[in-house]
């Protein structure tokens, strides 16, 4: 159905606009040299659009895309690479404001127990990062305690085991060197104390008459020999059947060099005067007053 609009001299018919067409993807707004697009479909019969009816308002100048057409891609970054996944972003765990009890235990037990400091430091740790808690100042100075107490500890032990070591070293170095005779204690000090009284008294008798013939060996040996040998008589029979043996022993030791001193006497009065050498007299004197010397000692 047409209609005539008043002043016109040829009828005017309203045609149906033709579908629009759509520009293919790769020619898109925004769409850039060598980036990837689909491949286009072929696009199927248009449909034709239906005359409005009459007295309706024209319809507009453009239409939908025809059925076929792919949408186009997203746009890639400006450098051409990959995009990316999204990552949403985390954040922190808020501070609960309390502060985490075993990083308390790990800084307290670290003054007590090593291990206790280190396990429970650890653990706070962990525990702070996930729920934010305070007290890692705690922890960490729990586990720094706890690692430098373990530490001195070893160093402590490695040096007492040296030490040991080296005592030991040198207790058996002593005992190894301990002499292998040890003089005997006295059996009894009372009987110690009455033989030294005799002794004292013998000894008393002999010395005068020592110092007093000895000189007068070379004028008149017959006499000084006389004198020498009646003194020394007398010392053996005052010390004979001492009670501590170990004086006793002694005793007896000085009445053989007197013997000894006696023979040598013998033959130096036999030898003729120009002949005679007091040589070997004087060695048994020295050898008399080195033995009672030593008799001293024992009662001194």
């Amino acid at each position: 159905m047409t209609t005539t609009p008043p002043g016109s001299d040829e009828p005017t018919s309203n045609p149906t606009p033709a579908p629009a067409d759509v520009p293919p993807a790769s020619h898109l707004p925004g769409d850039t040299a060598g980036s990837p697009t689909e491949p286009q479909q072929p696009a199927g019969p248009a449909t034709p659009t239906p005359a409005p009816a009459s007295g309706a308002p024209d319809a507009p100048a453009y239409a939908a895309p025809a059925p076929g057409y792919a949408a186009a891609p997203p746009v890639p970054p400006a450098a051409g690479g990959p995009v990316p996944p999204y990552q949403p972003y985390q954040a922190p765990a808020p501070s609960s404001g309390t502060t985490n009890v075993l990083a308390i235990v790990s800084f307290v037990g670290s003054f007590f127990i090593s291990l206790v400091g280190i396990i429970c430091g650890h653990i706070a740790l962990g525990q702070i990062k996930r729920t934010g808690e305070k007290g890692r100042g705690f922890a960490l100075a729990g586990l720094i305690i706890g690692y430098v107490s373990i530490a001195l500890t070893i160093v402590g032990v490695t040096i007492l085991i040296i030490v040991s070591v080296m005592s030991g070293l040198a207790v058996a170095t002593a005992v190894r060197n301990l002499p292998t005779a040890i003089p005997s204690a006295p059996s009894d000090d009372i009987a110690l104390t009455v033989d030294c009284a005799r002794f004292t008294a013998a000894a008393d008798s002999l010395l005068p008459v020592v110092n007093e013939q000895l000189p007068n060996l070379a004028d008149d040996p017959e006499t000084a020999k006389a004198a020498l040998v009646s003194a020394f008589d007398a010392f053996t029979l005052a010390t004979s059947s001492l009670s501590d043996p170990d004086l006793s022993s002694e005793v007896d030791a000085f009445n053989a060099d007197i013997d000894t001193f006696k023979a040598d006497l013998d033959a130096y009065i036999a030898t003729p005067a120009d002949q005679r050498d007091s040589t070997q007299l004087e060695d048994d004197v020295n050898t008399l007053s080195d033995q009672f010397d030593t008799l001293n000692s024992y009662c001194g």
